[in-house]
């Protein structure tokens, strides 16, 4: 990929001292150097330097100094410092050579070590205000010893009220009832999934989410209402409060994230755009203009420099990173030209799922990509059923859909196996929930000592079941809309996100 850089070039050598000036520069009130009288081994000779030093104005015009423009602090090597115009006609009325001596100290001095400063802030001493907040130090101090001996006082208290509590334990033991005891056992031998924290920022609205195992990060893409903004916000998900914003160029709502061991994001959505971010860098490093919106982006799993999306069209739009004007291919289908909701890169396939089927774009020995259609057992090919797909995933070894028929949310698992180079995809188990309303979440799903688990969401509940039964359920307060899993070695994450609230779940693996 071609890069055009546009570097700005300083005007002169490091030698010129006449700093270029904006005619917009923002000039600040002239600002005053404190006197500084903590030196006690000046002597007799050094205090009239001394004082010129540390006065409020330059030593060479006795003017005051300012903090920008011709007037502007410019330091020496030996430190003294003068204003900028004053030392540049100093030196030019006594000195020819690039070399000239410091007016107070005499200290040779090259034009190249001279330098100029901004100070920040000049705060000019003042006892009185000194005086001020020291009293007032010394009055939190008193008043942080009084709270201090408040709090031991309530500690020795709880401790007595404690031992009191204990004590009616003993005489009245509690027999938990049957139900009680069946709980606390099946919570011992049974560990789940654990919240471990809820993200969500006022003003913020939440479309989708993508988890990072390698750096312990989610990422989330996300409308800032107040600035009218798109952008990601990246969560560490051990501890939520390190968070940061970064913002893009979506003109619209990002539909899907996807992330690459590189420290990449690609993103696409309802701008019609496919974008490439730098996670490190929080910089959209490449973007590409689509023919019609997307809701599935993917990056190749083999060779990275290539990038997926597919459209609302049914089209599959291939890039290649390294060619920065347009796409590699476009795969097009005329009997499929449904929005495609997943794609989904495997070898030399390319899995793609639009409301209605799943099929594959095959790549042949002559580099030509051909469609071939997917055979699920439960899969529907009449496009005028009422059998609809909202969500699929898929791991090394398992297809999971889910699919609305009539009044439920069928949800098929699928194993896949390899014959003679060639997928098979058997169903393994289903289940089918009744819902008035079709759930438009992504689901998701994970394999634990291989056994399957399935993760889905039923308006504003998160529900984990195995083919045998239900394990898990969380409460949100809303419906979900995205759910994703992954695992550091460590940990494994569960993410839930509704439409303004990230929920983190753990399990210690």
């Amino acid at each position: 990929m071609e890069a055009h850089s546009n570097p700005v070039e300083s005007e002169g050598s490091p030698d010129f001292l006449d700093y270029a000036d904006s005619d917009n520069s923002d000039f600040q009130v002239p600002l005053s150097i404190p006197d500084d009288n903590s030196s006690k081994r000046r002597t007799e000779e050094s205090d009239s330097q001394e004082d010129e030093e540390d006065s409020n104005v330059c030593g060479i015009c006795q003017k005051e100094w300012a903090n920008n423009g011709f007037h502007s602090i410019a330091q020496m090597k030996c430190g003294h410092c003068f204003g900028r115009s004053c030392i540049n006609q100093y030196k030019r009325d006594k000195f020819k050579n690039s070399a000239f001596n410091c007016p107070l100290c005499g200290q040779l001095s090259k034009r190249r070590e001279i330098r100029k400063i901004w100070p920040s802030k000049l705060i000019p001493e003042d006892q009185s205000y000194i005086d001020k907040l020291t009293s007032e130090l010394k009055e939190l101090d008193q008043r942080l010893a009084q709270l201090a001996t408040q709090n031991a006082d309530i500690q020795k208290k709880m401790v007595e009220k404690k031992a009191v509590l204990d004590s009616f334990d003993s005489l009245l033991p509690v027999v938990p009832s049957q139900a009680t005891t069946q709980e606390i056992v099946e919570s011992q031998t049974e560990q789940g999934f654990a919240l471990k924290s809820r993200v969500s920022m006022r003003g913020e609205v939440y479309h989708a989410v993508n988890l990072n195992p390698l750096e312990d990060m989610a990422v989330v893409s996300t409308f800032q209402q107040a600035r009218r903004r798109y952008g990601f916000r990246k969560i560490n998900m051990y501890d939520t409060s390190v968070t940061e914003f970064i913002p893009t160029n979506h003109q619209n709502i990002i539909r899907d994230i996807k992330h690459s061991p590189n420290g990449m994001l690609l993103s696409t959505g309802d701008d019609r755009t496919l974008k490439l971010t730098s996670v490190t860098k929080s910089l959209v490093v490449q973007s590409y203009t689509l023919e019609a919106p997307s809701r599935a982006c993917a990056f190749d799993d083999k060779n990275l420099n290539l990038l997926y999306c597919g459209l609302a069209t049914g089209a599959l739009m291939v890039y290649d990173v390294r060619n920065t004007r347009g796409y590699l291919s476009k795969l097009v289908d005329p009997e499929r030209n449904n929005p495609l909701l997943s794609v989904i890169p495997k070898g030399n396939s390319i899995l793609c799922t639009d409301q209605y089927a799943s099929y594959t774009w095959d790549l042949g020995e002559s580099q030509q990509y051909t469609a071939q259609s997917l055979y699920l057992q439960h899969q529907v090919q009449n496009k005028g059923a009422q059998d609809t797909i909202y969500s699929v995933s898929m791991s090394e070894d398992t297809f999971v859909t889910s699919r609305r028929n009539g009044g439920r949310m069928e949800h098929h698992i699928n194993k896949i196996t390899n014959e003679n180079g060639q997928r098979i995809f058997d169903e393994a188990w289903s289940c089918a929930v009744l819902q008035d309303e079709p759930s438009f979440c992504r689901n998701t799903h994970f394999s634990r000592d291989d056994e399957v688990f399935l993760c889905y969401a039923e308006k504003d509940k998160v529900t984990i079941r195995t083919k045998d039964s239900q394990t898990q359920a969380f409460a949100t307060d809303g419906p979900v809309f995205d759910i994703q899993h992954t695992t550091n070695g460590v940990n494994e994450f569960l993410a839930a996100l509704s439409n303004d609230t990230l929920y983190i779940y753990t399990y210690d693996v």
